[in-house]
C-alpha cells in the first residue's frame, strides 16, 4: 500500500504531476495518483504538513467549474440563471434521468440528507456531465 511508498530521506510520498499526458489538458498524477484520494477514505487523515504545527495543507475544488466554463462559452440563458440560482446541476441532471423526482428533492436527499440512493445517482450523473464535457466516446458513456 501506501506505506511502501514513503520515501527513506524525507519521510514523504512523492507523486508526479503531469500538466500535457491529458488529451483534454487535465493535469494528472500517478506514482501514486494523490490527485484523486476519495473524500470519504481515511488515508486522508493520515496527510500532514512537514513543517509541523506551523504548516498547513490546502485543498482547493472549484464547484461545478467546468459547467460555469459552459455557460461562459455558450452564453445560454437558463445555464446563466441556474448558475445565479446556485442550481446543483448534477442534480438537476439527475431530475432529467428521473423525471419522477422535482430538482428540490434530489438536492435534499442527494446532497442535505445523505440518502446512499441519491448520492448515487447523483455520481452517476455528475460522471456523464464530465464524460460528455471532455469527449468520451460512444464506449465509455
Amino acid at each position: 500500500g501506501m506505506m511502501s511508498l514513503i520515501n527513506d530521506s524525507d519521510q514523504c510520498i512523492h507523486h508526479e504531476l503531469s500538466l500535457c499526458h491529458t488529451a483534454t489538458s487535465r493535469m494528472a498524477s500517478a506514482n501514486p495518483n494523490m490527485q484523486n484520494v476519495p473524500k470519504t477514505d481515511d488515508i486522508r487523515k493520515l496527510f500532514i504538513s512537514r513543517f509541523g504545527e506551523d504548516g498547513v495543507l490546502l485543498e482547493t475544488d472549484y464547484s461545478q467549474l467546468e459547467v460555469v466554463v459552459l455557460c461562459a462559452l455558450s452564453q445560454d440563458p437558463q445555464m446563466i440563471a441556474d448558475i445565479k440560482n446556485k442550481v446543483d446541476f448534477h442534480c438537476k441532471r439527475v431530475t432529467l434521468m428521473r423525471p419522477q423526482y422535482s430538482y428540490e428533492e434530489v438536492f435534499q436527499k442527494a446532497k442535505k440528507d445523505k440518502v446512499q440512493e441519491f448520492v448515487d445517482l447523483r455520481q452517476k450523473a455528475k460522471i456523464f456531465s464530465f464524460q460528455r464535457q471532455y469527449g468520451a466516446g460512444v464506449n465509455k458513456l
